[in-house]
């Protein structure tokens, strides 16, 4: 029997041709399998790349004692590879640092002076897998974390800034997918106001994530912004509360479970200060020219107040941190001149009282009996900010107290207790800590 290509090519055909229907379904069953399966293959591949990638990503920066030698500190090295869970280190001397440090700057000289021994020996190690962490909390070990550290893209440590401990605990509780993360202060938790100041305040048991930024970022200094709105943002519950007791502290989540009132809390801040710029021409530009300016020298501008225009002058007022003060005085300097106003006053003696609520959306009233409360206690408002959710006035320094006090009791937030601060000793402060807590 001859068996040739020929014979194969024209017996496939025939057949195809014969049966058209069940040929073209089984090429289309043959070509859909094939995709199929390479589009998993694919997959699977970018996914272990992707995975490979992340595991480098989870470094440590190691710095080496001052007190060895480069030699001593490179002998460390295979101690480091042989401890669990490291997948690699790689040292870096001080000059090797120093090198990475200076070329950052794309050839500035600036630092070429540097000496060598400013930088310390150090090593990049990379973990394997960081889901050891809750392993090592299932063998009943508590990890310690570093809060307020980091590394950034070239590997240098830097910090995270006021608070930065605050971010790390909420950004550790969301990868290990915690159920709730509690931050300790030496606070019992969030309340209605700085009970220093206004001794009727009340501890909250629950606050929305909104109310707690507004509450924060006025002044608040209970928990850190970036930690709220990160908690926000993947749906972490807060529990902030005293680390010197065992009481229940407030839960900062998503829908607190009590009936929503009108006014959560009020906060206080007397860092800012006003600055007021007299005689400005009321002319298209001029405002623009000035906000400009103070953008590009980095001064956070909060509340503006331009008064009503009179034969076309204006005067312009905005409040600024009181950090950025001296930064806003060589722009206002500068800016004076260039848009023909008169001259400039500052005013250091103020503070931002605000009301905040998520209520305030839906109780119409609020400024007005905000205003009316302030006025019946001679409290003087100088500029004004609203918001949805907060209602911010800046008054004298002087009046801060008593414009909180009277607004908070005015809207009824006002406790049956009065707090009364105690100064701990050093003893005291050892036997709570000591309490395990």
């Amino acid at each position: 029997m001859r068996h040739d290509f020929k014979f194969f090519i024209r017996e496939g055909a025939g057949n195809m041709f014969s049966h058209g229907f069940m040929s073209f379904a089984a090429i289309g069953i043959t070509v859909a399998c094939l995709l199929i399966m390479g589009t998993f293959t694919l997959v699977a591949y970018n996914a272990n790349v992707n995975l490979a990638d992340l595991q480098q990503e989870n470094a440590v920066l190691a710095f080496v004692d001052d007190a060895l030698t480069e030699q001593e500190a490179r002998a460390l090295q295979t101690k480091i590879e042989n401890v669990d869970n490291v997948a690699d280190c790689t040292f870096m001397s001080r000059d090797e640092a120093k090198e990475n440090y200076i070329a950052r700057y794309d050839g500035d000289e600036l630092y070429g002076d540097l000496p060598a021994d400013v930088f310390r020996h150090r090593y990049i190690i990379h973990v394997t897998d960081p889901d050891r962490i809750m392993e090592t909390v299932d063998k009943g070990i508590i990890p310690v974390i570093a809060g307020f550290q980091g590394i950034d893209d070239n590997d240098d440590m830097t910090t995270l800034g006021r608070g930065g401990s605050d971010t790390t605990a909420v950004a550790v509780a969301w990868g290990i997918n915690a159920d709730v993360c509690e931050i300790y202060s030496d606070v019992e938790g969030v309340f209605t106001a700085d009970p220093r100041v206004c001794p009727r305040a009340k501890k909250l048991d629950q606050i929305s994530y909104d109310d707690m930024l507004e509450l924060a970022g006025a002044g608040a200094g209970v928990l850190q912004m970036r930690a709220v709105e990160f908690a926000r943002k993947w749906n972490v519950v807060i529990h902030s509360r005293s680390a010197f007791s065992d009481a229940e502290g407030t839960y900062i989540k998503e829908a607190p479970d009590m009936e929503e009132a009108v006014i959560t809390g009020i906060a206080h801040d007397t860092s800012e200060v006003k600055v007021t710029i007299r005689g400005v021409p009321d002319m298209s530009g001029v405002a623009a020219k000035l906000f400009s300016a103070l953008a590009s020298n980095q001064v956070s501008v909060d509340m503006i107040i331009q008064n009503v225009s009179e034969s076309g002058i204006t005067d312009i007022s905005f409040t600024c941190p009181g950090g950025d003060l001296p930064r806003a005085r060589e722009t206002v300097e500068r800016i004076v001149p260039t848009i023909n106003a008169r001259t400039y006053i500052v005013d250091e003696d103020i503070a931002k009282v605000s009301l905040v609520g998520t209520g305030m959306k839906s109780s119409p009233g609020v400024a007005a009996k905000a205003f009316e409360t302030l006025g019946q206690n001679d409290i003087n408002i100088l500029a004004i900010s609203t918001s949805p959710i907060r209602l911010s006035v800046v008054v004298d320094a002087a009046q801060a107290a008593r414009a909180v006090q009277c607004l908070h009791t005015a809207f009824g937030l006002d406790s049956d207790s009065v707090f009364v601060e105690t100064q701990l000793s050093a003893e005291e402060i050892a036997a709570k800590m000591n309490k395990g807590r």
